[in-house]
């Protein structure tokens, strides 16, 4: 529950002055699929064989006078599968400073943002719409209700509030009230 992540509103929602949006993975095929937890070590992680790798698929690639996916193509899909893993695992590591994110982050392979183009899940400058997976909004206990600013992002989400059924809770000192 992110809600309650002291350390989290303060890095990323203005030290308690901004909002956070919750979304239910399960709403979106997609996202379960392409949604996964950060691992978190100390643990240095040398990538050295995963950089020689791509710089020899790189050189090959130019050299036979294809674009990277085109030589992917001719390599075949398991040295394809190799390359995307490799690449993929300097994605989903930080360091154990930052544990208390409990961070997920998503991914998509250039094959996968063409399907959501096509399918109208991703506007053609690459905007996902998360929309339906929206689970709940949180205002930080310093979202301040009165100024003129925030008047308008309360109205915005009063309306979709009712829309779409989505509840709206407002961080206090005593934990957290729906609006």
């Amino acid at each position: 529950d992110s809600s309650n992540l002291p350390d989290m509103w303060k890095k990323y929602a203005d030290d308690l002055r901004g909002f956070a949006v919750e979304y239910d993975t399960s709403k979106l095929p997609y996202l379960k699929k392409n949604v996964l937890p950060v691992l978190y070590t100390d643990d240095e992680i040398d990538n050295t064989s995963n950089a020689v790798r791509w710089f020899i698929a790189l050189a090959n690639a130019d050299a036979k006078g294809r674009t990277l996916e085109e030589d992917m193509k001719v390599m075949g899909k398991e040295f394809y599968n190799k390359m995307m893993k490799c690449s993929l695992s300097t994605i989903f590591i930080k360091r154990n400073k930052y544990a208390f994110e409990h961070e997920y982050r998503m991914y998509f392979f250039k094959s996968k943002i063409e399907e959501l183009i096509e399918k109208s899940n991703l506007s053609a400058d690459r905007n996902l719409d998360l929309s339906e997976a929206v689970s709940a909004i949180y205002l930080g206990e310093k979202f301040d209700l009165s100024d003129d600013a925030n008047k308008g992002i309360i109205e915005k989400l009063k309306k979709i509030k009712n829309e779409k059924n989505i509840p709206i809770f407002k961080r206090n000192i005593n934990g957290i009230a729906e609006l």
